[in-house]
């Protein structure tokens, strides 16, 4: 449920989980630490009889609140983050105004230096991951805002594969670089949104799906509120003014609607619409690599994006043990082999399972190992083939499995070799080398694996192939609206680049030197 892996025309990818929207409600959370649990109540100091942040203001005892004022652990071992943005300031990072929208490709997310919308800027965010009495992983978050002038919303995103923010290029804007291969996610990803207004605080979950055609799906994010359970989250907001001794936003106080905390019950939202019986709904470790926190203007799936704190990794014993790679021996076969943490492959009990939209041609060597081999009868046309690959603990079958929905893509055969030089170009072809005010530029061009193409005109739609010399389709991309696109991971050679507008029918081909 991991990661993305390609070799030559292989696409590999994974998923699980469902999609959820929830009313939040103040409560204790039932971990340890804190003594008590954790008080979800708007709070930052201990206030009740459960557990908060920090020392209530006339002392608490010892054990039931987790950090020092200046946001120490107080606790050995404590998966705690404290994540601090500019705020206020030319200088803070903030989203391109009108180019960047949630659901949009991160790949394509622009960033630059200015001043964020006062409502949406945000200064500190405190995280917490943490294990309760049976095994769930529970997050702890927190997050804030410079003023209650409207509402505003604040996601926790969390990906499956490395989300890191780019540089500026030439003093202009930066970007994003995600290693998702669902338009720039994994399926699965989960984001937790928050509201702050009138209404009190508002929580939505949401999962990123195909959605369509079952063999050729887009993707997006979906919500299915049925799955999730009374307990899976917790969440307030202040109400009254709350002393910050670490301080935020220049002060030491948080006017009220402010500040915002929610705890979701991570095992049991990504469990509960498991198979497995409701006493077994958790899983041995989350799936998720990178935590991005950023204010977006709406609830909308194409809200626009405002402020956000630097892409965060998470901790690396709270990672999901499931993975799987990819070893393609020719044409027709790959070869599928997953990998288990914690432990080895020899504790668990591996089984595959076809999915029920699978077309013919595809086999599994194997059900019932971790490794197996994929043929496929019908490499030319292009199609999917999609299965399930599960592990359970053979010490604890019933209640200890992780689970993968794996996708390949058959690689599709080319009948003749492409000639870079342009000897084999049907009448309808152009031939760009990147010269000085040709259309398409790639950059840099030599260069040592990885490429950014730049089109002249982002409303163009373009279907996208990257061919080998052997006249093998190496990177495809279908329906790209953009005014750029990223290539990566190439081996040293040469390959050509085709490039065909799906309004018109122009092919457009460049060639593409890798020198590793």
């Amino acid at each position: 449920m991991n990661r993305l892996f390609s070799k030559k025309s292989l696409l590999l990818f994974v998923t699980t989980l469902v999609f959820i929207i929830s009313y939040g409600q103040a409560g204790i959370v039932p971990v340890n630490p804190p003594t008590g649990g954790f008080s979800i109540d708007g709070y930052l100091q201990r206030q009740g009889p459960g557990g908060d942040w920090l020392e209530g203001p006339s002392g608490s005892p010892s054990g039931t609140f987790l950090l020092t004022d200046d946001l120490s652990p107080l606790f050995t071992g404590a998966a705690f983050t404290w994540a601090i943005d500019a705020w206020n300031s030319n200088s803070d990072e903030t989203f391109k105004n009108g180019k960047n929208r949630f659901n949009d490709n991160p790949n394509n997310w622009k960033w630059h230096y200015k001043k964020s919308a006062s409502r949406y800027d945000i200064n500190n965010s405190l995280l917490y991951f943490v294990r309760d009495n049976v095994g769930h992983i529970w997050a702890i978050l927190s997050g804030d805002r410079f003023n209650t002038n409207g509402t505003s919303y604040i996601d926790f995103e969390f990906f499956q594969n490395p989300v890191a923010r780019t540089p500026p290029v030439d003093n202009n804007d930066g970007g994003f670089f995600s290693t998702g291969p669902n338009n720039g996610r994994t399926i699965g990803d989960l984001v937790v949104s928050v509201g702050l207004g009138g209404q009190g605080t508002i929580v939505q979950v949401l999962q990123w799906s195909p959605v369509g055609d079952p063999l050729q799906p887009t993707f997006d994010y979906v919500s299915v509120a049925q799955y999730i359970q009374a307990g899976f989250i917790y969440a307030a907001i202040n109400t009254e003014t709350i002393e910050v001794p670490f301080g935020t936003f220049g002060s030491t106080l948080y006017p009220p609607g402010t500040f915002t905390e929610i705890a979701v019950d991570m095992s049991g939202v990504l469990g509960g619409f498991s198979p497995n019986p409701p006493e077994c709904s958790s899983l041995i470790n989350l799936p998720f690599k990178t935590l991005f926190i950023k204010s977006k203007a709406s609830p909308a799936l194409n809200a626009q994006l405002i402020d956000f704190i630097e892409p965060l990794s998470l901790p690396p014993n709270l990672t999901f043990g499931i993975n799987v790679s990819v070893i393609p021996l020719d044409l027709y076969t790959l070869e599928l082999t997953a990998s288990v943490s914690p432990g080895s492959v020899d504790d668990y009990l591996f089984s595959w399972e076809p999915s029920i939209y699978n077309p013919p041609g595809g086999n599994l060597s194997n059900n019932n190992s971790y490794t197996t081999l994929f043929t496929t009868t019908n490499p030319e046309t292009c199609v999917n083939y999609i299965y399930t690959v599960r592990s359970v603990l053979k010490s604890d079958p019933q209640c200890s499995y992780s689970e993968a929905r794996v996708t390949i893509q058959a690689p599709c055969k080319i009948g003749k070799p492409i000639n870079p030089n342009g000897a084999n170009l049907g009448s309808n072809e152009v031939r760009d080398d990147g010269n000085a005010g040709s259309e398409i530029q790639v950059y840099p061009n030599p260069n040592k694996g990885a490429a950014t193409i730049v089109f002249p005109d982002a409303a163009v739609s373009r279907d996208i192939d990257l061919i080998d010399m052997k006249g093998s389709t190496v990177q495809r991309w279908r329906g790209v609206i953009s005014n750029s696109l990223q290539i990566k991971d190439l081996q040293t050679g040469v390959y050509l680049l085709k490039i065909i507008s799906t309004a018109t029918g122009k092919v457009t081909t460049k060639k593409i030197i890798v020198n590793n």
